[in-house]
């Protein structure tokens, strides 16, 4: 399990294609729902951001694009790349294609950070972003028995006189729920401790949470991408044990 905070991501102007009612800034806010938007004008729209502190991991939340190109500078010119990558959000399994929502990358630590994301337009010619996060990682144990993961749906469905039913969707927020086991022989108490001294930081504030690290199909591709959530802590019980390892129980739920 991997947490990317705090966030050190902030603006640095706003692309030209911007979509009025859209504005970049909605992308520093907490909000997944609430998006910055483009309409391309050629084959690609350029953003640029800054990252003001140390950083090692950027991720994506609420993305509809198609492909997206992440350039990390560490010069404020843009002229020393330090970390190049293609995040594609096109996938594909029994069921057919679909869009992931999400996207996730880890680079060499800057103590400062200058970033460039380039999204392609050739399909997709109205992307957008809810969240845009980059910052320090922070590692903890996968779940020991894996996470239960369940959706809270907000649609709303009601029973009329006549029999029929009247139904208004809403957005749904994935729910994962799991253990965490800090074994005390491989430095699992320092782990323990500094997870219990996040969750009481944070709060009810939102986090880039990859929720399983590792995980492949049957053929050896990482499942990784299919667990990446932008969330907060809805439980959270810590249990220091005497002997050989702690654990914590804990549910998280998407941030919407």
């Amino acid at each position: 399990m991997k947490i990317i905070y705090p966030n050190h991501a902030e603006n640095q102007g706003q692309p030209a294609e911007t979509i009025f009612g859209y504005p970049v800034v909605s992308l520093f806010n907490p909000h997944k729902l609430e998006v910055w938007k483009a309409l391309a004008t050629g084959a690609s729209v350029t953003l640029d951001f800054n990252v003001v502190g140390p950083s090692e991991a950027f991720a994506l939340f609420g993305v509809e694009a198609d492909q997206l190109e992440l350039y990390i500078f560490s010069d404020a010119a843009r002229s020393q790349l330090h970390h190049q990558e293609t995040l594609t959000t096109q996938k594909t399994d029994e069921f057919g294609s679909y869009q992931a929502d999400a996207v996730w990358a880890e680079y060499p630590t800057l103590p400062v950070a200058y970033g460039r994301l380039v999204l392609s337009t050739l399909t997709q010619t109205t992307p957008s972003i809810g969240i845009l996060v980059a910052g320090p990682l922070h590692s903890f144990p996968n779940p020991t028995w894996g996470f239960e993961e369940e959706w809270a749906d907000n649609s709303i469905v009601k029973k009329l006189r006549v029999g029929a039913k009247y139904t208004k969707n809403k957005a749904r927020a994935k729910r994962y729920s799991g253990g965490l086991e800090f074994f005390h022989a491989s430095g699992g108490k320092e782990r323990f401790e500094a997870l219990k001294r996040f969750r009481g930081h944070l709060g009810a504030d939102p986090f880039a949470l990859k929720v399983i690290e590792g995980l492949k199909d049957s053929g050896g591709n990482s499942l990784d991408q299919k667990y990446l959530v932008w969330a907060s802590f809805s439980s959270f019980k810590a249990v220091m044990g005497k002997r050989s390892h702690s654990t914590v129980n804990l549910s998280i739920e998407e941030y919407l």
